[in-house]
């Protein structure tokens, strides 16, 4: 009994250890939104995400479950898309190199003519190992491909495409961070082992995003037990601060030999220090997201993931110190409150605790 008890865990261990899931993110682009543009976005609206590829990397089953997470909490009034489809595979099995000069380092290949070769096919070639080149451009017989060769192929080469299976997925339970999806529908292809799926887009909140990027993780389930794991994120939308300061602080010390009329290095009537800020506006960051139709499509699109910065044209720092050391009588040697300036506006309160600067414009210095 105990022998047979082992022989089944070995043999169910040996049926669900493929390689696990990876991710497959060339042409991606990740959202860079402003802190200061987002920080007055609505909870329920939110702001836009990328979105990526999920390579599979196990045989998935009618029923089998996916999970999504994320690391924080999607907007309020947006909803996790209720179904999605897997890349559609061409497998174009009758195609061969085509291309004299198909060296190691490349990146483009020329095939026979009459391909039906489309963006998101993983194909590989003879002689250059296992390793799966995902195509992210056509032009004519012209493919583009990653990752790049690291052995030269003969022309004539035969080149294989990975027959994936169409995958269709519905939405079965959701959350705040999270959703759930059962593989509803399998058709075409003879493996599910490469099959690439898009990560879902849904708004996330701002005030998240400003403290830490969003990312997207993956998981799945056959009948409740654990698969095709995948341990990282993906990160799907940032967000940084749009009016970076450098300040140079007030930090002359007086000079008690010259009876605390000067700071160190001045004189009675020749004394200063300056507090200074220096700014750098910054610039978002459009998204582009691997989008995939209801036919299988794939497409990058960045119309709808545009970052959101901040309309401004003016700050206000407010400095909170004791400034009850200065000399407020203007008869009497020493540093006078009164000699506060600032090549915009500054303004003292009557309690000498807090200083107020008002920049009218803000720009790159």
């Amino acid at each position: 009994m105990f022998k047979k008890t082992i022989m089944a865990a070995a043999v169910l261990a040996a049926s669900t250890s493929a390689s696990a899931a990876t991710w497959q993110n060339t042409g991606v682009v990740a959202v860079t939104h402003l802190d200061e543009g987002i920080e007055k976005a609505a909870v329920t609206s939110g702001v836009a995400i990328s979105s990526g590829l999920v390579r599979l990397g196990a045989e998935y089953a009618l029923n089998d479950t996916i999970t999504f997470t994320l690391n924080q909490a999607k907007a309020t009034n947006a909803a996790w898309p209720t179904s999605f489809e897997s890349i559609r595979s061409t497998f174009d099995v009758s195609k061969a190199v085509n291309d004299a000069s198909f060296n190691a380092t490349e990146t483009t290949v020329t095939l026979t003519a009459s391909h039906n070769t489309v963006i998101g096919d993983q194909l590989t070639f003879v002689g250059a190992g296992n390793a799966n080149r995902f195509v992210t451009a056509v032009a004519t017989n012209l493919i583009t491909f990653t990752p790049a060769l690291t052995t030269n192929v003969a022309n004539g080469s035969a080149v294989a495409f990975v027959d994936a299976k169409d995958i269709a997925f519905g939405l079965i339970s959701s959350g705040a961070t999270s959703a759930t999806y059962r593989v509803n529908t399998m058709g075409n292809g003879t493996t599910t082992v490469g099959a690439l799926i898009p990560t879902p887009q849904v708004n996330v909140k701002g005030a998240g995003l400003i403290l830490a990027d969003a990312s997207m993780s993956f998981s799945a389930a056959a009948a409740g037990t654990a698969f095709d794991a995948l341990t990282s994120g993906l990160v799907v939308a940032k967000s940084v601060p749009q009016f970076p300061v450098a300040i140079t602080k007030f930090n002359a010390v007086v000079d008690v030999e010259q009876s605390k009329t000067a700071f160190v290095g001045g004189t009675p009537t020749a004394s200063s220090d300056a507090l200074t800020y220096n700014y750098t506006v910054a610039a978002g960051g459009t998204g582009t997201a691997a989008e995939v139709s209801a036919s299988g499509v794939l497409t990058y699109d960045n119309s709808n993931i545009t970052a959101i910065a901040a309309t401004s044209d003016s700050v206000v720092h407010t400095i909170t110190t004791d400034y009850n050391w200065m000399d407020t009588a203007a008869a009497t040697a020493g540093v006078q409150t009164t000699q506060i300036a600032s090549t915009n506006t500054a303004v003292q309160n009557t309690a000498g605790t807090t200083l107020t600067l008002t920049d009218s414009t803000i720009s790159d210095e």
